[in-house]
């Protein structure tokens, strides 16, 4: 296969009119359009290293680049770029500089989701049992771990829920989610207590914002922090590798393990995508075969 149509357009024409079918067409993140240019870029580079202009293109060709770099890459990665190509092809059909799709054919390896690591329930409770203390900083450190682990809430929403998001008395809080959707999450009992003891302190922190939680010189908790927290009090329990995100995986994790319905954990995490959720379910699933293997006296 082969498009004859224009061959007068430059490399850094075709990328930035890539780059633009992307924003504006597909509208893509701009984590994922970055990658996409790059991925594009590396195809092209491989054209000009074998001297074959973007309009001679073939099937062979394109399977001849896609097998020069799968050794050096993760199955995900290649899949990436697969998708990366193919949707340039898609920007160059559309805007009339080839007549026909090499790519086409081109399949996409399986890519095996990895499972999220968990903590049980019990590492959760010597996490949150570890930030004891009656300071300001320990209360506040307190609140978050519970807050987190009440809402699963990413850790951008711990930073961003204000103090107008949170309804103690009926023991619910709302969390602004990805693309600025918003969603109702409940407290619970515990989660409501280390908060209104923390809210107790919260003036020490001399309060620049009205975020919920607060750094120490009273404005937005940064990232780095938030992490810190998490990997501080995780060490104090023994445990290695605790980020705000094994929270959220906790969270979702020991719903379904307790009965809880698939769409209102979907629900509580934001998802768009029930599919997205259904991870949690596989999990529960391979952690039940080895509890099976384990015990059972034919596992």
């Amino acid at each position: 296969m082969r498009g004859v149509i224009r061959r007068d357009v430059q490399k850094k024409d075709l990328l930035k009119g890539f780059e633009e079918f992307l924003r504006a067409e597909r509208g893509l993140a701009s984590s994922t359009v970055f990658s996409y240019l790059s991925d594009v870029e590396q195809f092209l580079d491989f054209l000009e290293s074998k001297n074959i202009s973007i309009f001679e293109v073939d099937y062979p060709c394109i399977m001849n680049f896609f097998q020069s770099i799968i050794v050096d890459y993760a199955t995900s990665s290649v899949a990436r770029k697969i998708s990366a190509v193919k949707s340039f092809y898609n920007y160059l059909l559309l805007e009339g500089l080839v007549s026909a799709d090499p790519s086409q054919l081109v399949e996409s390896p399986r890519v095996v989701r990895k499972l999220p690591e968990v903590l049980t329930e019990d590492e959760v409770e010597r996490i949150i049992e570890s930030a004891h203390g009656d300071d300001p900083v320990s209360l506040r450190d307190r609140a978050i771990l519970e807050f987190a682990y009440a809402t699963g809430a990413r850790e951008s929403e711990i930073i961003d829920v204000t103090v107008h998001d949170v309804d103690l008395e009926e023991g619910f809080t709302f969390i602004r989610g990805k693309g600025g959707k918003v969603r109702l999450v409940p407290l619970g009992s515990k989660a409501s207590g280390a908060i209104k003891n923390y809210l107790k302190v919260r003036g020490f922190f001399k309060p620049r914002v009205d975020s919920l939680f607060l750094s120490r010189r009273g404005g937005k908790l940064s990232r780095m922090t938030i992490w810190r927290i998490f990997q501080k009090y995780a060490r104090k329990a023994g445990l290695e590798g605790v980020h705000p995100h094994t929270f959220r995986h906790s969270f979702a994790t020991h719903l379904i393990s307790r009965g809880a319905d698939l769409r209102v954990v979907q629900e509580l995490l934001g998802h768009s995508s029930i599919k997205t959720t259904q991870i949690y379910t596989h999990l529960h699933i391979s952690r039940l075969k080895k509890i099976h293997a384990l015990y059972h006296p034919r596992g």
